[in-house]
């Protein structure tokens, strides 16, 4: 805890005013402004789908506006066979296409491949798979033979190469099994039963899947359908040990269906409340008529799901509507209900707090106290490095360490504050001098290592992304 009581921070910044080189050191005690606003930070918020369009046409879509303006993700789901280019290479094919096109325009993008029936698989596949026998309903795939896998493979190992670098790649769904969207759900289990698949072989296919996407995309967050646990039978602890192991998050497809918004759910069939805090939880709206807007149409209150779900399982992204036009007409008439939610949507870190000294000698170690709240739902899953740094009056950097608060970050619940310390020690070589103090907090992405996590305080969404603690004093020894 903090003792003592809190000063104002106006009063502190005017006694420095008239004790420009104090003769000993005080401690201070800052408290800080919070903006109310939605912070968008690029590990959550709201995502808009969009499968068959460019940039270019959804800004003359939106009237020469920003398209999808809310949404922090523009999220494309296609068949295998659509990853392919007329000329057979993956190179030219029409969803890589859109999601560069996106990322070119400075969108974060995220994209899922899938599999339904033979028709979804390039032509040179066709005969090569064993199919299932559904009856009078299209063949299903074997999804387990080696054929498929290794092709599928082929085709991931690529998009990793091509985007897996890039920032602007959001998140990637492991898709590619199961014949509703690659969902890793089966219509009807029987024929598939039939044809071999059995609880160890889907936990095997789902290990292989997992193992082949975090290969492909080392830096990038994975989620895969939460009916990859509640198919797997006796394996499904196997599957949830497997997933917390490689961070994979959990999706929802039917967000807004089935079984919303009852308040009892059963997690063998529902599974998303068992990984609730776990890992990152994406929530999607079911079809192309599903979403934050898709619910509204057909008769549900968007404000109600949300609530129903921000209580279960605090969500890391949710879909705005199961389509383009639904996403943006979302954006463009829901404006009040996704500022509201969005605020709240993921993580939303503020610092409230703070007590330091501000004098200081060369050399010495020092701990910083302070309160953090986070005003979002849910966790912030990767722990973040805290900044600290001095700032010279020209704005230049005279000093900056990395330091691991504590608690972590991944530790600092939603809805909630709580007290966090941060020691250093300064460089002995340090200038003498006044410099301005300040904090923040490292995104934690290895493809954009400078890259600074948004703080929900004011002047936060500036130029550093740091807020400033006040004036210290170093002195020599």
């Amino acid at each position: 805890m903090i003792d003592g009581p809190w000063r104002c921070a106006v009063l502190s910044v005017c006694l420095w005013a008239f004790l420009a080189v104090p003769a000993a050191g005080e401690t201070r005690e800052v408290a800080f402004e919070e903006f109310q606003g939605v912070v968008r930070n690029p590990d959550c918020g709201w995502v808009a789908y969009n499968y068959e369009d460019s940039y270019a046409a959804r800004t003359r879509l939106a009237d020469g506006k920003e398209p999808f303006a809310a949404a922090s993700v523009v999220y494309t789901r296609h068949p295998t066979v659509k990853w392919v280019g007329e000329d057979g290479r993956y190179e030219t094919s029409a969803p890589l296409r859109l999601l560069e096109d996106w990322m070119n325009h400075g969108r974060r993008v995220a994209f899922r491949i899938y599999a339904n029936n033979l028709n979804d698989l390039p032509a040179a596949m066709r005969s090569a798979v064993p199919l299932v026998d559904r009856g009078g309903a299209a063949p299903g795939i074997v999804y387990w033979d080696r054929n498929y896998v290794e092709d599928h493979g082929r085709l991931v190992r690529f998009l990793g190469e091509r985007l897996g670098g890039s920032p602007r790649l959001a998140y990637v769904d492991i898709g590619g099994v199961g014949d509703t969207g690659g969902e890793w759900y089966f219509d009807g289990a029987e024929p598939y039963e039939a044809a071999g698949l059995t609880d160890d072989r889907f936990f095997a296919l789902v290990v292989t899947f997992v193992e082949m996407y975090r290969d492909a995309f080392p830096d990038t967050p994975l989620f895969i359908s939460y009916e990859a646990i509640a198919k797997a039978g006796k394996q499904r602890g196997s599957v949830m040990a497997l997933l917390l192991k490689h961070r994979i998050g959990l999706r929802d497809d039917g967000l807004g269906g089935w079984p919303y918004p009852k308040d009892i759910v059963d997690p063998t069939a529902w599974p998303m409340v068992l990984f609730a805090n776990r890992t990152p939880a994406l929530f999607e709206g079911g079809g192309r008529g599903g979403g934050v807007y898709g619910w509204k149409l057909q008769g549900k209150s968007p404000e109600a799901v949300l609530e129903w779900v921000f209580e279960k399982c605090p969500p890391t992204y949710v879909n705005l509507g199961g389509a383009e036009t639904a996403s943006q007409k979302a954006c463009d008439e829901q404006a009040e209900l996704l500022e509201a939610f969005g605020a709240k949507l993921g993580y939303r870190f503020a610092l409230t707090k703070a007590v330091y000294e501000d004098r200081a000698v060369r050399g010495e170690a020092r701990t910083l106290r302070m309160r953090w709240a986070n005003r979002g739902a849910a966790l912030c899953y990767n722990d973040r490095e805290m900044v600290l740094a001095l700032f010279r009056p020209d704005g230049t950097t005279a000093w900056r360490t990395f330091v691991s608060p504590n608690p972590p970050t991944s530790a600092w619940r939603g809805g909630r504050e709580v007290d966090v310390t941060a020691a250093w020690q300064f460089l002995n070589d340090l200038d003498p001098g006044v410099y301005t103090f300040k904090v923040g907090l490292r995104l934690g992405d290895g493809r954009v290592p400078e890259a600074m996590t948004r703080l929900a305080n004011v002047g936060a969404a500036g130029d550093s992304d740091m807020v400033t603690i006040g004036p210290l004093t170093v002195a020599m020894p």
